[in-house]
């Protein structure tokens, strides 16, 4: 069950669009449907009813109140029978912040296979232009939250370098060069002193056409889990000499 933990919702963020969800002065609604095998979740573990936690952020306008409402179905493999079902709404006042609202399904009926995801909502005082209520950070995950143990284990991994090779050390290993206009690796930095503070001796220099290397971190692979990067949000330092 290599997707337990983590979020099965596309997009929960609107990256693909725009930072957060606003809706306007008439109702606005968008769904989602997971097929949860889809996920490497096999049809046995899913009768197993392990619990399916369902997380949203939403939030009004500093000038304007907002109508929220989420629905979240559990469907058999017709797509169309209901096993289970949870709603939730909430009326906010002008500057009220975000706030977060979760619910998890537990001994449902056997046969889940569809999570449908439905939330929206609309603005108090019918103003034209996206003064409703914003969406983000929503979530459906399945297996139960990691414990704090995880979370000790993430904290040891803060405040490390995660970059690898980060002084020329190791010539080029770990990096993709993506511009090659003469790159080279030197010992010792030809023509300046080194660099004190640095972990080592070595750097990479460039010459007069473009030179561009880069390197993907793959936090997940580190160690901070998709559920510890959405709710606790650390900051990510950036460094270089």
């Amino acid at each position: 069950m290599s997707r337990r933990n983590k979020n099965l919702l596309r997009n929960p963020c609107a990256e693909e669009n725009l930072p957060s969800r606003s809706t306007s002065h008439e109702p606005c609604e968008n769904f989602q449907l997971i097929y949860l095998p889809e996920f490497d979740i096999s049809e046995e573990i899913l009768d197993k009813k392990p619990p399916i936690r369902i997380r949203d952020w939403y939030g009004a306008r500093n000038v304007c109140g907002c109508e929220y409402t989420i629905r979240v179905r559990l469907l058999a493999d017709d797509k169309s029978t209901e096993l289970d079902v949870w709603n939730f709404e909430d009326t906010q006042e002008e500057c009220s912040g975000w706030k977060k609202v979760k619910h998890v399904f537990q001994d449902y009926p056997p046969g889940v296979r569809y999570v449908e995801f439905k939330h929206g909502g609309q603005n108090t005082k019918i103003w034209t232009g996206h003064y409703g209520a914003k969406m983000t950070n929503s979530g459906v995950f399945v297996g139960k939250k990691r414990g704090n143990r995880k979370k000790r284990a993430v904290r040891e991994k803060l405040g490390k370098n995660l970059l690898k090779n980060p002084c020329a050390a190791s010539n080029f290993e770990g990096w993709t060069i993506v511009s090659d206009g003469g790159w080279a690796c030197e010992e010792k930095p030809s023509g300046c002193k080194p660099v004190k503070e640095a972990e080592g001796e070595s750097c990479w220099s460039t010459s007069y056409q473009d030179c561009e290397k880069k390197q993907v971190i793959d936090l997940d692979f580190e160690g901070f889990d998709s559920n510890y990067m959405d709710e606790i949000g650390p900051k990510i330092k950036l460094s270089e000499w």
